[in-house]
């Protein structure tokens, strides 16, 4: 069964992983890739052919990588990705390794690096696509606004290009997609937003246990549509796939959270009594459908 985001949209991956410098960095990166691309297979039912993962070293990436990460080989997977995907579909690019800072930033790559500006050209043929960009690399906040638009999630390991300590952003990305904690109502669907805010804790909670000074800021473009962007697992959808009531109340309150989400960004043009009782209703409303969803759940018809 193919993993549904939005709504019937497929998923394609393009994963890199660029210079590690360092053997304990390389190995990382290629431990959070491989561990990424497992689950978008294993656990969400993503098909092979659509996962592209471009590797600082192919060789010990094993047989899940697709090449080398050079610049030139990361715009030719991106500009093969109009014929190969369809509108309506998610592209979803996780880039970890390194970043610089600088004008402009760039993510590390053997070889000429990276930049927004060739990944804006790149994306050029992907606008009736959602596209999720994740740069989860030191100075990676200086791609987000360069790289923001409609139809598309950015999403940045540090809040500007100047935070360029190492990032721990990555592996807890990572994590989100791996375990079941990120999905916080246990319903078998995970939201991109579910990911990075599982995430932002995560990287909050190893800095304190490391009892250090938090030096990455990540930052997340579009919060209505990261709710909208949904990883279903296929066990969980088939669960589910004769309780219609359930599927309608599911749908219920995604739609639901995409209203107050949008309610709230329009608050400052919105008069506050009108703001206050919509805003009243659609809450009241999502925890009516949550509570009977949690009970069917439960087992109580």
């Amino acid at each position: 069964m193919t993993a549904t985001l939005l709504l019937a949209g497929r998923i394609f991956v393009l994963g890199v992983t660029g210079l590690g410098g360092e053997p304990q960095y390389s190995e990382r990166f290629i431990r959070e890739a491989r561990r990424f691309i497992t689950a978008m297979e294993e656990r969400y039912g993503v098909e092979a052919e659509r996962i592209t993962w471009l590797a600082e070293d192919p060789a010990r990436g094993g047989t899940m990588a697709s090449g080398t990460a050079t610049r030139d080989h990361v715009l030719q997977a991106l500009a093969g990705l109009p014929a190969r995907s369809a509108a309506g579909d998610v592209i979803l690019i996780l880039l970890i390794g390194h970043g610089s800072p600088g004008d402009p930033p760039r993510f590390n790559l053997p070889g000429p690096d990276i930049t927004a500006a060739d990944l804006v050209l790149g994306l050029e043929g992907l606008a009736d696509r959602t596209v999720v960009l994740v740069n989860a690399a030191s100075a990676s906040g200086g791609f987000a606004d360069a790289l923001a638009g409609p139809g598309r999630v950015v999403v940045t390991a540090t809040r500007t290009g100047l935070e360029r300590n190492e990032t721990m952003f990555g592996g807890a990305f990572v994590e989100a997609f791996t375990g079941d904690d990120a999905d916080v109502d246990r319903d078998g669907i995970l939201s991109l937003l579910e990911a990075y805010q599982h995430a932002q804790r995560d990287v909050v909670r190893r800095y304190e246990s490391d009892n250090r000074l938090l030096t990455e800021h990540s930052r997340l473009s579009d919060t209505t549509l990261a709710k909208q962007v949904l990883f279903q697992r296929p066990a969980a959808v088939a669960s589910r796939a004769g309780d219609s009531v359930a599927v309608a109340l599911e749908a219920r309150k995604r739609d639901l959270e995409r209203q107050v989400a949008e309610l709230r960004a329009r608050k400052e043009t919105t008069d506050p009594a009108v703001y206050e009782r919509r805003l009243e209703d659609l809450l009241l409303e999502l925890a009516r459908v949550n509570r009977t969803l949690r009970e069917r759940q439960g087992g109580v018809p």
